[in-house]
């Protein structure tokens, strides 16, 4: 029969008696930890709006009517699975804007595979960021896939430029996902990215 620790020492023994068990326990989670760190990201599963949502304008700010998601810093960064068949895109309109209008639109397949491909190839952010450039401006895509619910990721056109989904940590937008952006904007969006671009 195994006898005891003493009080107060019990971790110093265990951690004594048993430096292989321990550390074969810590080697398995390490490699458990670093298998969930993929650049891939995780999907957030979410279905695409059939009207464009409404906005206000408040106390002087453009804004739209109801809760807005929120990322996760500490969670896996936000990731699409499987090749897009198309994508809905919802441009909602910056803080100062007016019209204090959304507009939706739908990407076509080749279009929707090169946004997927911008939104995982956007580096993962890190670290407390300041975006005083940011003025609410961004679109909402939801990437279709045959078969599968839809994905939804968010793109800030201005600020930090962070590419998030609700629970999700951010990534930070790369130039290709912006140029990709480009070409699928509307106006008064276009007008903006080109501007942030040049």
């Amino acid at each position: 029969m195994a006898r005891l620790p003493q009080p107060g020492v019990r971790e110093h023994r265990l951690w004594q008696a048993q430096p292989v068990r321990t550390g074969l326990a810590l080697a398995a989670a390490s490699t458990a930890l670093l298998a969930g760190c993929t650049t891939a990201g995780q999907p957030v599963h979410a279905a695409a709006p059939h009207q464009v949502p409404l906005m206000r304008v408040e106390n002087g700010v453009c804004g739209s009517i109801g809760r807005p998601p929120v990322a996760g810093a500490d969670a896996e960064p936000v990731g699409i699975r499987g090749d897009p068949d198309s994508a809905v895109a919802v441009w909602m309109p910056g803080l100062n804007d007016r019209p204090c209008r959304a507009q939706r639109t739908v990407v076509r397949r080749a279009a929707a595979r090169r946004l997927a491909d911008g939104v995982l190839t956007s580096p993962t952010a890190s670290g407390i960021s300041s975006c005083p450039d940011d003025d609410g401006s961004r679109v909402q895509l939801w990437f279709r896939t045959g078969g599968e619910s839809d994905q939804s990721v968010v793109v800030d056109l201005r600020g930090c430029n962070s590419v998030w989904a609700a629970g999700r940590r951010s990534r930070r937008a790369s130039q290709d996902l912006m140029h990709d952006l480009l070409a699928v904007a509307t106006q008064p969006w276009r007008h903006g990215l080109r501007a942030w671009l040049a």
